[in-house]
């Protein structure tokens, strides 16, 4: 049985995968909590190895600005097209670190 906190979440994952999928070079994290994603899913991403994170620095003049970019990894993209299929218990390291 399939409880209603379990279909959101999945729910929440397709929905994250397929902005990521649209987007060659992926999405800042500021844009995805933007978008109403939560820190606990993109890491459940990232920790899945459906996405990875990387960290992006940007030196301009006397300030260096970082932001952390989020991309789907081929292991998710089949993930989004079978969005019932769950890959929660699945641990292992999707490169990266946590966000």
């Amino acid at each position: 049985m399939v409880s209603m906190k379990q279909t959101r979440l999945g729910d929440e994952r397709s929905r994250a995968l397929a902005l990521l999928a649209e987007r060659p070079d992926g999405c800042t994290r500021a844009v995805l909590l933007a978008r109403g994603f939560s820190l606990a899913l993109l890491n459940q991403l990232v920790r899945a190895g459906l996405a990875t994170s990387l960290l992006d620095r940007d030196e301009r003049r006397e300030k260096t600005i970082e932001t952390v970019r989020v991309k789907i990894t081929e292991a998710g993209r089949p993930a989004l097209r079978r969005p019932g299929v769950s890959s929660w218990n699945f641990v292992g390291h999707g490169g990266g670190h946590n966000l």
